[in-house]
This record gives C-alpha cells, structure tokens and sequence, in this order.
C-alpha cells in the first residue's frame, strides 16, 4: 500500500472533537500541515517529520507524537501541533482502517504497509471518509519494530 496522498490545504481539526492542539511550538525543520511529527525532547520542544523507518525516537516513540496543523518553512519557526482528536488529513481515507506514520519521512500510510523492522506508531483510525480518530489518550508510539 502507498502513502496517503494529502492535500495541505484541506487539512483541519474537527473542533467538536475536543482536539489537543499544541499551541507556540518550534519546527526543527520544514514541514507542512497534515505530516506526522515527533518531539525531540520536552525541553526544547523542536518537531520534526516522523517516519516509521528510522529509529525509536524519529517514530515518536521517545517523546511525543503529532501532526502538523500550520506548516512550518524552517527550523526554528512556530507552528501548531495537534495530539489527539479528530482530524482532516487532506486526503481520502478508508473507513475503519488504521492509519500509521509511514517509512518514508513526513508520510502517513495504512496500518497494512508495515513491514519488518517498522516503527508502530499510531496515528488514528478513520471515522469517515475524510477524519482520523486517535485512540483515547492520542496518537501513540510502541516503541516495537513490525515482525
């Protein structure tokens, strides 16, 4: 299975969702609305793209885990980070399938693409055609490699 193909500007939250949203945050690098994030520690707060292809830390499974609500077009730009919800990926989803932060940097694919020595690391599950729902506590790093 492919990556999602995402569409920034269709990208937003669904505000009945009682959305987590991280407001003054620092990009580590560009970015634009809908990509997986991690957190490189909570003391500096920086976001960078995710992928489920590196190591622990880029799969957000060692500090925290998001999606990118407002692009960020450098490193050491604010930007908004959203946690836990339901949000618009700017894309056409599967109904009931799970979504995953994908290999390929900044990416989101279907849980059905991991393969062996893959990050888990849970984005939500999609509601409807156009949301994800993430799981009660938000998005979530296993911190275990796909068999």
């Amino acid at each position: 299975m492919a990556d999602l193909v995402q569409n920034a500007a269709n990208v937003a939250i669904d505000p009945t969702s009682s959305p987590q949203l991280l407001q003054g945050q620092l990009g580590g690098e560009a970015f634009t609305q809908g990509c997986p994030l991690y957190q490189t520690n909570a003391a500096n707060g920086y976001w960078f793209n995710a992928s489920g292809g590196g190591n622990a830390l880029q799969a957000g499974g060692q500090t925290k885990l998001g999606i990118a609500v407002t692009q960020c077009a450098a490193a050491g730009q604010p930007c908004v980070v959203f946690t836990s919800g339901r949000i618009n990926l700017g894309a056409t989803l599967t109904v009931g399938e799970t979504y995953d932060v994908s290999v390929n940097v900044g990416k989101i694919f279907p849980v059905g693409s991991l393969a062996t020595n893959n990050y888990v690391s849970e984005l939500g599950i999609a509601v409807n055609a156009n949301y994800i729902q993430t799981p009660p506590g938000g998005m979530f790093a296993t911190n275990t490699q796909h068999a």
